[in-house]
């Protein structure tokens, strides 16, 4: 192997698989949800809807983007509130259209929820076959639909002081707000001036 095969092979067992697997569910939908998934799991065996994860494409945040496990160097990119695929373009608008904050445990134990970093409060949900942009919204529904696994290893998302983030409140509700300090527990000043 020379230099170059080595430096590929190295990037590539660093990324993270991402596909759609969905999260335990209500009972009112678990049947359609069950059809949903076997459809999902034959198109994840031809390796259809699979990305890697890869490094935000956006400088200076902590981000990631998905790209195309079949088409190299193509991105999942948030379009008129769509997610479509589409070549890499070395343009800021692309780099900040492709690049989502990964949230660990948002909702479910062991499932990740990807905020917009282009417009915050929006993240990726599914609906029916697409992957649609939209905002949070306080429904089990939508948070079952936007809530992802994970296949191979986890995604580590990296927080530190400064980083935006979102904080569960009473009754379940969600906040944005920043990370002021890190010891055993991360501190979190809320949007709403609360800490």
């Amino acid at each position: 192997m020379n230099y170059h095969e080595d430096k590929h092979k190295e990037e590539t067992l660093g990324k993270v698989m991402f596909s759609c697997t969905l999260p335990p569910c209500s009972p009112t939908r678990k049947q359609t949800k069950i059809a949903r998934e076997k459809e999902r799991k034959k198109s994840l065996q031809k390796g259809k809807d699979r990305y890697n994860i890869v490094k935000g494409l956006a400088e200076g945040v902590d981000g990631i983007s998905f790209e195309s496990l079949l088409k190299r160097r193509h991105y999942l990119r948030a379009r008129n509130n769509y997610l479509i695929l589409e070549p890499f373009d070395d343009t800021e608008d692309y780099r900040k259209e492709t690049t989502f904050l990964p949230l660990q445990d948002m909702w479910f134990e062991g499932y990740f929820a990807f905020e917009s970093l282009l417009n915050p409060a929006h993240f990726i949900r599914r609906r029916g076959e697409k992957l649609r942009l939209q905002r949070y919204e306080n429904s089990h529904f939508f948070k079952e639909d936007s809530s992802f696994k994970l296949t191979r290893k986890r995604c580590i998302a990296c927080v530190k002081v400064g980083s935006r983030v979102w904080a569960r409140a009473e009754k379940g509700c969600f906040l944005r707000g920043v990370v002021t300090a890190m010891d055993d527990e991360i501190h979190v000043q809320l949007e709403n001036g609360k800490k």
